[in-house]
């Protein structure tokens, strides 16, 4: 009797060790995935703040590209107009050259 009585305290204290080992480990991962959500919820709000999603950066480039085109078509233009007004008008140098 002595021995099953010692028997069952021994299977009790292990049970007992177990338990506490499994319990630690769960909340262990338990206090893990917190940490995650906290981390995930964090980089959510932090992430449209620093960062631009590639559709965005796509559209906005083009735009710039778009501006960036009429200005040196603006630029082009007036080069044109200038040389089409100075055509055939002699400069200063080419007329003290030519007397």
């Amino acid at each position: 009797m002595e021995k099953v009585v010692a028997g069952g305290a021994a299977f009790i204290l292990v049970g007992y060790i177990i338990q506490n080992i499994v319990r630690s480990w769960f909340k262990n991962q338990f206090s893990r995935i917190e940490r995650l959500e906290i981390g995930l919820s964090q980089l959510k709000e932090t992430l449209p703040k620093e960062y631009v999603l590639k559709d965005d950066y796509y559209r906005e480039i083009g735009e710039i590209k778009e501006e960036i085109h009429k200005m040196r078509e603006e630029i082009k233009e007036g080069f044109r107009r200038l040389r089409k007004s100075l055509k055939g008008k002699q400069t200063k140098n080419e007329e003290r050259t030519c007397s």
